[in-house]
């Protein structure tokens, strides 16, 4: 096994990833050892791509494999790539009981299945609604109530509520939230959420900036004015963005006037 010097934003995306991910689905039926054609059913290579592709995609993952032979047989390196750059890298390599270009084709395609699927840390399934079981087993729960909650605030572009609630609840229930959104749509809804909150936070560094002015300058009906344009919410992020001196400072202007 070898790696990037750093996996810490790898190992984030995979996680989140992996509870994105259902299983690969055995639909492939393996007939060599049977004579009468019936055999044993596996999951191919197809159905591993198929569990991992928007989950890798969705996270910023991606995966190259490459084959190699040595002496004693064929086998692929699999790299498991961050777009941060960084990696995680292994090998496998099968001996070969046949030295044809038939034999070699086929084991590293059985290399890459294996490889692939141990990579991402995917079980098997017998069907598609076992897989999807997997899927909800490994996603956390959020509640209807916080869900209608969040689509409202992300539909009125609340960014403080967002803010608010963000803190309100564990990053396991935001997390799941993100991935109840259609397959595709995950990554553009985070940016979008990421830049309804930048602009809050962009208006709490204006509206802080303009009480410390009014504060230097003992102006305390342009404070009073400003806070009275406010929401509850944004008030609370303002407030803590302040200093405990000048918190006490406007609520000694408030007392005086």
């Amino acid at each position: 096994m070898k790696q990037s010097d750093s996996i810490s934003k790898l190992a984030t995306a995979m996680c989140t990833a992996q509870s994105q991910m259902g299983a690969a689905v055995k639909d492939s039926i393996n007939t060599f050892f049977h004579k009468d054609g019936r055999g044993g059913q596996y999951a191919d290579l197809q159905s591993v791509v198929k569990a991992i592709k928007e989950p890798f995609a969705e996270n910023h993952l991606s995966y190259i494999q490459m084959p190699y032979h040595t002496n004693d047989g064929v086998g692929v390196t699999t790299r498991l790539m961050h777009n941060s750059g960084e990696w995680l890298e292994s090998e496998f390599v099968l001996p070969l009981v046949k030295r044809d270009p038939q034999a070699a084709g086929a084991a590293i395609t059985y290399a890459r299945r294996y490889a692939l699927q141990a990579i991402a840390g995917i079980p098997n399934a017998d069907d598609d609604a076992e897989s999807a079981m997997v899927r909800q087993i490994t996603t956390p729960a959020y509640t209807p109530e916080q869900k209608d909650e969040f689509l409202g605030l992300i539909a009125n572009g609340d960014g403080f509520g967002i803010k608010k609630f963000g803190k309100s609840v564990d990053q396991s229930v935001m997390d799941a939230l993100f991935n109840s959104f259609k397959g595709g749509t995950i990554t553009a809804t985070k940016q979008k959420v990421r830049d309804i909150v930048q602009e809050a936070n962009a208006n709490i560094k204006v509206t802080v900036a303009a009480l410390q002015e009014a504060l230097a300058e003992s102006q305390f009906s342009i404070i009073d004015e400003i806070y009275s344009e406010m929401t509850e919410t944004e008030t609370e992020f303002v407030n803590a963005a302040l200093s405990e001196v000048e918190l006490l400072q406007i609520r000694n202007m408030k007392e005086v006037s």
